[in-house]
């Protein structure tokens, strides 16, 4: 009866409230009872042997989850300021941009309620075109069509000529830095992308929120991040330390077992660039605790905890970390 309760409580769980899609692995917010230690892929105490609501593995692969619950009393588009396009992802213009500039900056969001996407952008004071791009299904729904090779560049294409025909960007702007946000099962999407090289070159910065999953290695449970699925994270946390790109890792601590968790891959990043945690105790955004951190260049990865919807909570308060992101931001010189 206990474990009917949890699941029921954790499949309520939605975009904006906590659980969200799992990109490979399902962050379903159960707080741990004590602080973890920042470098223990495996905690101490492992949470119930059942699989994660909605979550499918197979030998190989990276995992994937299940849909997110609806946003059925979310604002809607036209109250939040977003346009839809033709993709069915939507676009707006944050923190007063000057619709004459010729070089703007834009974020790429995918996965995530609108109506909380653009409360933290707000927060964040970003100056900048955010797309938003959400897909009901599993984490394979963002990886799948961003695999494809010209998607993206139509995406950026479609939410440049929607903006320019309601006068709110110039016919002759062009991005100036391009990055990319995820929660949750939207770094499907994220790794798509990074294995393309042109769009690898295009990309500034990428923030994970707590949405980054891999398989084991070698399918052994607790061996560590599979090699294949890391690769392009890798690279890109190589570069984040040169100062050639942006790469910031907020994560949880919890434990979905028949993959790797996200503590597991920002530990397999934090290792792959030569770098060690520090345990900390500081305060986060809201009533999230930092309790580990890492850091060099421009990579950086914060552990976290909370005291409930702790996987909710990264997408809940994207402000803190979008703010370092290479973005433009209102009443700020341009990075």
């Amino acid at each position: 009866m206990c474990r009917y309760v949890l699941i029921v409580m954790l499949m309520i769980a939605g975009w904006g409230t906590g659980a969200g899609c799992r990109t490979a692995g399902q962050e379903t917010g159960t707080a741990p009872s004590a602080r973890p230690h920042p470098e223990s892929p495996r905690p101490s105490s492992s949470p119930e042997k059942a699989a994660a609501p909605g979550v499918t593995t197979s030998p190989g692969a990276t995992p994937t989850t299940g849909p997110a619950p609806s946003t059925a009393n979310a604002p809607a588009g036209a109250d939040l300021g977003v346009l839809p396009l033709p993709s069915g992802a939507v676009v707006y213009v944050a923190g007063g941009l000057d619709p004459a500039a010729r070089e703007v900056d834009v974020l790429v969001h995918f996965h995530g309620a609108p109506h909380i996407v653009v409360r933290e952008v707000g927060l964040a004071r970003l100056q900048a075109v955010v797309i938003i791009v959400n897909y009901k299904g599993l984490s394979a729904t963002y990886e799948k069509p961003y695999s494809e090779p010209e998607r993206f560049a139509s995406l950026l294409a479609e939410a440049h000529e929607e903006l320019r025909t309601r006068g709110r960007l110039a016919s002759d702007a062009r991005w100036r830095h391009v990055c990319l946000s995820s929660f949750s099962a939207g770094y499907g999407a994220v790794r798509a992308l990074l294995l393309q090289p042109k769009y690898y070159e295009q990309i500034d910065g990428v923030y994970l929120a707590d949405s980054l999953y891999a398989g084991w290695k070698d399918d052994v449970p607790y061996s560590g991040a599979n090699p294949t699925n890391m690769a392009p994270f890798r690279r890109l946390a190589s570069d984040a330390v040169a100062g050639r790109k942006t790469l910031l890792v907020s994560h949880s601590y919890f434990d979905p077992q028949k993959y790797a968790g996200t503590h597991v891959t920002a530990d397999d990043l934090v290792t792959h660039v030569g770098l060690a945690r520090r345990a900390v105790d500081e305060a986060g955004p809201a009533d999230m605790r930092i309790v580990s951190r890492a850091e060099a260049g421009q990579f950086s990865v914060w552990g976290c905890t909370a005291p409930a919807e702790e996987h909710g909570r990264h997408l809940q308060n994207m402000h803190y970390w979008l703010a370092h992101l290479p973005i433009s931001t209102a009443g700020a010189t341009a990075p």
